[in-house]
């Protein structure tokens, strides 16, 4: 690796990395934050032939085969190197084998201490040897994998191959603090979004009325139904593994002058009343009616 440029600043330090001619990395720490940004930059991948693309975080940590990866952002789930834990697996692929859909987060951690990345898309991620955690960023091949698509990954614009661009945050915490992942995540995933244009009825309420004071507790939801109502999804960001209880929400208080005490709880999907639902162990859809 080559080191591009250093600027250091007075709320935020960069470092800039270069791997050749396609590979770019720029580190972030903010002042104040507790994580570190890494911003990666892969492409256009040089056709010479098929490559997968990386990047490996390794660390001191002693978290030997195991590690976990998020289930939709939501429970975190137990994975181990060759291991299924309802079935004997016969292990014919070791790397792409112990590979899992990491939609939000990854993490390792031993007796002391907890390392996370947080990921701003899916990606697949593993940790194939204690205190390492990788994820694929980009990947171009030649040839059909036989494994049902009848066509090779290369994917092209323009008549060359894509770039892409992401951004992993790196949290490293004590035991006590792991949880924290799940706060810094809300700062990643629910970001502003910025719009130009002309003076367009874009349909939703704003939220400037909303009064939540439990860090736990998040507003998903807050739109329009349809003439009459909204529809309001909460959730408990935090799960049982990492601390969570169970907890209540003043409706009245959190939604002031948009609560009505004319709502039906529904299923997460908004289509069904909650009583139908094979489980009422789960995050709910709520509709005030106007």
């Amino acid at each position: 690796p080559i080191l591009k440029n250093y600027l250091p600043g007075e709320f935020v330090t960069e470092v800039w990395q270069s791997f050749g001619d396609w590979v770019n990395l720029v580190y972030r720490v903010y002042v104040n934050k507790p994580y570190i940004e890494v911003e990666w930059t892969v492409g256009p991948i040089p056709m010479d032939h098929g490559r997968e693309v990386i990047l490996r975080y390794s660390t001191d940590l002693d978290s030997g085969k195991t590690f976990y990866t998020d289930s939709n952002g939501r429970e975190m789930l137990r994975r181990v190197l060759d291991y299924q834990p309802t079935w004997s697996l016969n292990q014919t692929e070791p790397v792409a084998g112990n590979y899992y859909p990491v939609n939000s987060r990854i993490s390792i951690k031993d007796m002391e201490s907890h390392f996370t990345v947080l990921t701003d898309r899916s990606q697949g991620g593993s940790s194939l040897s204690s205190g390492q955690v990788e994820l694929m960023l980009h990947r171009r091949m030649y040839k059909d994998d036989f494994k049902g698509v009848g066509e090779p990954l290369n994917e092209t614009q323009f008549g060359h191959g894509l770039i892409t661009r992401g951004r992993h945050w790196l949290f490293y915490s004590d035991l006590d603090s792991y949880g924290d992942h799940r706060d810094i995540g809300l700062d990643l995933f629910y970001q502003p979004v910025v719009s130009v244009g002309g003076d367009v009825e874009v349909g939703n309420i704003p939220r400037s009325g909303i009064q939540n004071t439990n860090k736990d507790l998040n507003v998903v939801t807050f739109e329009r139904f349809d003439e009459t109502s909204l529809i309001v999804r909460l959730e408990n960001i935090r799960s049982k593994s990492e601390g969570g209880k169970m907890i209540s929400a003043d409706l009245k208080k959190i939604f002031g002058a948009y609560f009505s005490e004319n709502f039906k709880e529904l299923g997460l999907a908004g289509d069904r009343p909650i009583k139908k639902e094979k489980s009422t162990d789960c995050d709910s859809a709520l509709i005030p009616l106007l």
